[in-house]
């Protein structure tokens, strides 16, 4: 009713969506002590509860289908993942070199992206809990090769 398209409704939905990660994402970062902590922070707000549902894993998946054949919609998708990057770095460049932190966070954000595809194309409830482990044990194999170098 409030809407003209699906496709209005679905925009509505996702900048809704990405303004609740930003705000969620900044106050994460802003309890974060260290470096590693606001690289945890940000995987942490991205597997929140309030992100992590079916529903909103339902919308991204659509959302990341709809920026393939729409200009505004990549553009969004852009902001998001220039967003996303930009947080993760703010956390690997104070424990890596910028060029292994941007690789680090380059990985870090396609696993995200790829457990909520993964997630989106299963049953059942997300489990929240082990996607975030699986991102932190990447996060500390990369670091523990860092420390033994």
């Amino acid at each position: 009713h409030y809407f003209g398209a699906k496709d209005e409704l679905l925009l509505a939905t996702m900048r809704h969506i990405l303004a609740e990660l930003t705000a969620d994402t900044l106050r994460a970062l802003g309890s974060a002590n260290s470096a590693r902590e606001r690289v945890s922070a940000v995987v942490a707000v991205n597997f929140s509860d309030i992100q992590f549902q079916p529903e909103t894993i339902a919308a991204w998946l659509a959302f990341y289908v709809e920026a393939q054949k729409s200009s505004a919609w990549r553009r969004l998708l852009k902001v998001y993942a220039r967003r996303l990057h930009s947080n993760l770095m703010s956390g690997l460049t104070g424990i890596l070199p910028r060029a292994e932190a941007d690789r680090a966070a380059e990985a870090t954000a396609a696993m995200i992206d790829g457990l909520y595809i993964r997630r989106a194309l299963k049953d059942g409830v997300p489990d929240a809990a082990t996607a975030i482990a699986l991102v932190e044990d990447y996060l500390e194999t990369k670091l523990g090769e860092r420390r033994k170098q």
